[in-house]
């Protein structure tokens, strides 16, 4: 592995799947490039992740809560290094994904980069990971007319220095939050929403494990569902006409997948979920913001 001037923390928060852990941990250290800190922030019931911990040079620490969002925020305030990375713990990164971020950061003008996301081989009954990106486009996102939703999702790079205008994580959201997913769209949001542009870099690559079976697909669809009607709820305090343009882009794409699609009930089960968990988030989030006021 090769020494470099690359100052990264890798921040990993995981809950009672050390097996997923161990995999992400391996890829970590075939980096072509050091990684100076990797962080795990295990929120687990039992010490078989700490156990798994153990056996790489990293810095382990339990908290008994049960937020990502928590989770990475502590990770950030509890590091130094001058850029961040926050990854899920069934990912396994690319060997030149250090190197690639490197290069991006620190050779081009972008404060934050997001990489292409990889669904991994099928096992099995187990279901193919929802999260799979196509596009080999390398491109920049930014602020326009409307600010456009930056999945940044398990795979991002950033600079401490976005913090300052960005903030932390909105806990509110993210996986044991009261909104279970949509922590990553809504941090993205804010970022382009401030003027600053984000990178799409394809090259940066990792795998993202398929290992849920139908049933927890099914709620994995609920809770993306549910959170992104949440988060949209959120955008309409901002902006009216972004929600509205959003609003209308997931509504056309629930359309799709579920009246006007010939795909088997099985297939569209999932989409018809996501759609009623979807309006339930947006009625939800804005009812739980009007009871503060």
């Amino acid at each position: 592995m090769k020494k470099n001037n690359f100052n990264l923390v890798v921040i990993i928060p995981t809950c009672n799947r050390p097996q997923l852990v161990a995999d992400c941990l391996d890829s970590l250290k075939k980096q072509s490039i050091e990684i100076e800190q990797i962080l795990v922030i295990d929120q687990s019931d039992n010490l078989e992740t700490k156990a798994v911990c153990e056996k790489y040079n990293l810095e382990y620490i339990h908290k008994s809560f049960k937020n990502k969002s928590l989770a990475v925020n502590y990770g950030i305030e509890n590091s130094d290094s001058e850029y961040i990375a926050v990854v899920d713990d069934d990912v396994i990164l690319a060997e030149d994904w250090a190197e690639i971020a490197r290069d991006c950061l620190q050779n081009e003008n972008y404060s934050i980069v997001q990489g292409q996301i990889i669904a991994g081989e099928v096992e099995g009954e187990l279901k193919e990971s929802r999260l799979n990106d196509v596009d080999m486009r390398r491109q920049v996102y930014r602020k326009n007319i409307i600010t456009p939703i930056f999945k940044i999702g398990c795979n991002f790079v950033f600079s401490r220095s976005v913090l300052d205008k960005v903030g932390l994580f909105d806990t509110l959201f993210g996986p044991g939050a009261r909104f279970p997913s949509s922590d990553d769209n809504d941090w993205g949001y804010r970022l382009l929403n401030l003027g600053i542009k984000a990178l799409y870099e394809p090259r940066l690559k990792l795998t993202h494990q398929s290992w849920r079976d139908e049933h927890a697909d099914l709620k994995q669809m609920s809770e993306y569902g549910y959170s992104l009607g949440a988060f949209l709820a959120k955008i309409k305090m901002t902006s009216k006409l972004d929600f509205i343009y959003h609003l209308c882009a997931v509504e056309y794409w629930l359309l799709k997948n579920t009246l006007f699609s010939f795909k088997s009930k099985k297939v569209r089960k999932p989409f018809q979920v996501y759609k009623t968990q979807f309006h339930k988030g947006l009625f939800d989030y804005s009812k739980s913001i009007n009871s503060l006021t």
